[in-house]
């Protein structure tokens, strides 16, 4: 995904609108919306064309989760659903979404935080976004494990949710395990997230 890292409005920009989801629902209804996107904090991100290895680290982290947790609980780029108090001004896109049950018994439009067992992003130009913006965004929707894949620093971010509801994040690097919190005895390795070397 390549999208732009949102900074705070400046002062003079306060009156600027603010999209909401269903402002985005009808956008698309009329054809104006006709395109991949993320709405985040109430502006527009338009998701741009992906470079090969992102598109391919996306493809080997979602053939890992599908090969271990079945083709139905993982699914890839998909929106959901956050925080009931973000839900109408924020809907993200994960590369890879890990449900809880198979999506074909979730009968909601996207899935919802308590259908969720983990998200990744992969990230080539979007590191600060994926770790400041949309980690907060998870946080706050209660996802209990966010990874971020660095294709360029090769090291992945595992964000694990505290008792305070925020995320601790640890930098895991080629060699390393990481433990899932949804099955702590399944095996992954960084190496299993990121593309060979050549």
């Amino acid at each position: 995904m390549t999208t732009t890292a949102l900074s705070p409005a400046p002062p003079e920009m306060e009156f600027a609108v603010r999209w909401t989801r269903a402002d985005c629902d009808r956008l698309e209804a009329a054809g104006f919306l006709n395109y991949r996107y993320e709405l985040m904090n109430g502006v527009i991100i338009r998701k741009m064309g992906q470079h090969l290895p992102h598109a391919l680290t996306v493809s080997r982290a979602f053939a890992w989760m599908q090969g271990h947790f079945g083709v139905y609980c993982a699914v890839s780029q998909t929106s959901i659903t956050v925080a009931p108090d973000e839900t109408a001004l924020v809907r993200p896109e994960p590369d890879v979404t890990l449900l809880n049950k198979p999506g074909t018994q979730i009968t909601t439009k996207e899935p919802y935080p308590e259908d969720i067992l983990l998200l990744i992003e992969v990230s080539d130009t979007t590191l600060d976004y994926d770790l400041v913006t949309k980690s907060g965004v998870y946080a706050r929707a209660g996802v209990s494990q966010y990874l971020v894949i660095d294709i360029n620093g090769r090291v992945v971010y595992d964000h694990r949710l505290t008792a305070s509801g925020e995320y601790q994040r640890d930098t895991r690097v080629p060699g390393d395990s990481v433990t899932l919190v949804a099955a702590p005895n399944l095996t992954l390795t960084v190496d299993d997230l990121l593309l060979p070397q050549p």
